[in-house]
């Protein structure tokens, strides 16, 4: 346990968001991402075959953005839900959201017009997050955006506690009821 003690400490969830969070500037965002489960859509006595593109199912990608505004500002939190019709939760499908959301942060002044930096982490699975097709999409916001993107995988013994998915967890719920 002892020499293992401070291999958990350091790879933990807790290090890896938390103390990253304390470090952010003016212009540089806190990323936290994730899928939630496919939620089956469910229409009230229709008879039609297809929805939403064709698929019956729609799965949430919800983002938690941690900021400062000012140097000497506590961090905002701000929320953000991104639905997709397909039934792929692939790299393509984050780069997608992804994209959208940076473009959001930029016109809001959230994240610096240039030299701005994400610092993402999530618990996701190696295809949506871990692939090699996820490297070379997160390059090329990069380079698209003039940003630098430094992204952390958290081991899955954590999967399904984030804030996260606490958030898609409700928002899930409250979409069925």
């Amino acid at each position: 346990y002892k020499l293992h003690r401070f291999k958990f400490l350091v790879l933990s969830k807790q290090f890896t968001i938390d103390v990253r969070q304390q470090t952010l500037q003016p212009g540089e965002v806190c990323l936290q991402h994730d899928f939630s489960e496919a939620l089956s859509i469910v229409h009230n006595q229709e008879i039609q075959s297809k929805h939403f593109g064709g698929s019956l199912s729609v799965s949430i990608e919800g983002y938690t953005v941690h900021y400062r505004p000012t140097l000497f500002s506590d961090l905002f939190l701000d929320f953000h839900s991104f639905l997709s019709d397909g039934k792929v939760q692939h790299a393509s499908t984050v780069y997608n959201h992804i994209t959208k959301l940076i473009v959001k942060l930029k016109e809001s002044g959230v994240l610096a017009k240039t030299g701005g930096r994400i610092m993402s982490s999530t618990d996701g699975c190696a295809s949506q997050y871990r692939s090699a097709t996820s490297i070379f999409w997160m390059e090329v916001l990069a380079y698209d955006y003039e940003l630098v993107i430094d992204t952390r995988a958290i081991s899955a013994a954590s999967h399904g506690k984030s804030i996260v998915d606490a958030i898609n967890g409700v928002d899930k719920n409250t979409i069925m009821r």
